[in-house]
């Protein structure tokens, strides 16, 4: 079906592969079919498609972050190892007890491709283009957080270092006894 639709739909069938995890049947007449858009072996991150069927009927399409399919995947300018200088001049350098969840892997992400000659700020269905970034995430001894930094892998220009704990508020019940 896919094949027969894609120039109406927008999409191209072979950048998409099937998201298990956010794909299945919650009832027995609804399917949620998801799929996560791929570029040259790369998933992008937060881009989707979404296919909602109740009863046998197509009743929803969606997508979100969708590059258009003539976003080009940039070029990897920078190595592994120059991406990792990058950070650690960013954070004063890495240190021994530094613990490394990822010690670099490349990402496509999204990203909004700006166009001031249309008043919204972007052309229309080309709002999105494509960046692609070196990712590295470590923990330091001493400092709370597990600190993902993240690379340009084109330019070399540090995008993100942010602390990628889920810190989640603590709550406590109780109650009083009278005498």
């Amino acid at each position: 079906y896919m094949p027969r639709v894609k120039s109406f739909l927008g999409i191209d069938p072979s950048q998409l592969v099937l998201n298990r995890g956010r794909s299945g049947q919650p009832a027995g007449h609804v399917w949620f079919v998801d799929y996560d858009v791929v570029r040259d072996g790369l998933v992008v991150e937060g881009a989707r498609v979404v296919f909602r069927v109740n009863n046998g009927n197509l009743i929803q399409y969606g997508s979100e972050n969708f590059p258009p399919p003539t976003a080009k995947v940039p070029a990897t300018r920078l190595s592994k190892q120059q991406a990792a200088a990058v950070v650690a001049r960013f954070i004063g350098g890495f240190q021994l007890g530094d613990a490394y969840r990822d010690t670099g892997s490349l990402h496509l992400m999204p990203s909004a491709v700006v166009n001031n000659k249309f008043s919204e700020g972007f052309e229309f269905a080309n709002g999105r283009g494509l960046v692609k970034v070196w990712q590295f995430i470590f923990h330091r001894d001493g400092v709370m957080g597990t600190w993902r930094a993240r690379v340009d892998a084109t330019t070399g220009e540090v995008l993100e270092l942010t602390d990628v704990n889920d810190y989640v508020s603590a709550q406590v019940n109780g109650g009083t006894y009278l005498n």
